[in-house]
């Protein structure tokens, strides 16, 4: 840690940097949409943490249910955190990444984490964030998933910057603002925000240009957050145009961001290979209703397809030759290989 000197009276001390770090004020964002199941459970988790210099910033983007009623009902519980609590409301509803800008807009602490009000916080979160954060721009930690009841860890391993970043562009790993405790100074003067409008995909236009930003990152394995996949009910299983428009809005966003970013020349390979794998998501989640969608907006042809897998070069064959009921069957088949 580093150390510092401080004025106590007339007295000189020295002190380590872990003591003053207990003075810095941490904002949680949380947007709400929607979430009247899961909503108590996250605010709990929330309002329990053992960190006392917390600001909570709720944006109720016009919820149609109960969520920001039983949000109050909760907040009634923890007394000691009312003043800490701000619930700001959209006047029409303006989706994901809106909210969470108005979120940062309206933050005034030290540093700042999102949480998804369907997930959840080890009640140690921001402590353990809090000791660990030294003079690192931001930390990214592990994290469990939440199915059926069933909690499984995902634990997060250290790697350089580029090969991080290249796995977030091919799909390789979730890019979620979640698993992330970030310097307020930092995020904000980088100037990176959520892109309003884009709901689908919103974290992996964001996060992988953040990461290439940072000059100094830590990483903690440790399971802090709780993400919440019992609540995935149709994206999965029912693409829609406004999806497939919307991941590749995301895949031009980045694509223009690394090519013209300072490594560039690291990224070109993985640049060439990042629309054949957005594409490749979608086949593979989409019924038959949406293949012409997909090919209205990822023109996949045969160039950089020596990384796939054969069976991922199977059901490009199978796509870009519109055999679409043999396409359709090995999909079938592979499900039920795998279940």
């Amino acid at each position: 840690y580093e150390i510092s000197e401080c004025l106590v009276g007339s007295e000189m001390c020295i002190r380590d940097r872990r003591c003053c770090m207990e003075d810095k004020k941490v904002s949680i964002l949380v947007p709400v949409y929607g979430v009247e199941k899961y909503i108590k459970r996250c605010a709990r988790s929330l309002f329990e943490q053992t960190y006392d210099n917390i600001e909570y910033i709720f944006v109720d983007d016009c919820t149609q249910d109960r969520s920001i009623d039983i949000l109050e009902e909760v907040l009634k519980e923890y007394p000691n955190r009312k003043n800490q609590v701000k619930i700001l409301h959209h006047a029409k509803n303006r989706g994901l990444s809106a909210s969470r800008n108005t979120a940062l807009d309206a933050s005034t602490g030290d540093y700042l984490m999102h949480v998804d009000a369907d997930d959840y916080l080890h009640v140690d979160a921001i402590a353990l964030l809090i000791k660990h954060i030294g003079l690192s721009q931001l930390i990214i930690f592990s994290y469990s998933i939440v199915r059926n009841e069933k909690v499984i860890p995902v634990h997060v391993q250290s790697e350089s910057k580029t090969s991080l970043i290249s796995k977030y562009l091919l799909n390789r790993t979730p890019a979620s603002m979640w698993n992330k405790f970030y310097d307020a100074k930092f995020y904000k003067s980088i100037g990176i925000r959520s892109v309003e409008g884009l709901n689908q995909g919103e974290d992996y236009a964001v996060v992988p240009r953040i990461i290439e930003k940072a000059q100094t990152i830590q990483w903690l394995d440790e399971c802090l957050y709780y993400y919440e996949q019992s609540n995935i009910q149709s994206y999965s299983n029912n693409i829609r145009v406004r999806d497939i428009a919307q991941i590749r809005m995301a895949d031009d966003i980045l694509y223009n961001y690394f090519s013209k970013c300072n490594d560039a020349r690291v990224y070109a390979d993985t640049l060439k290979k990042m629309h054949i794998r957005s594409a490749l998501f979608f086949i593979k989640k989409g019924n038959a209703d949406v293949l012409n969608m997909i090919r209205d907006y990822y023109q996949v042809n045969w160039e950089n397809m020596h990384h796939l897998s054969l069976s991922d070069r199977v059901f490009i064959f199978l796509f870009i030759t519109k055999m679409d009921r043999l396409l359709m069957f090995l999909k079938y088949i592979f499900k039920l290989i795998r279940s």
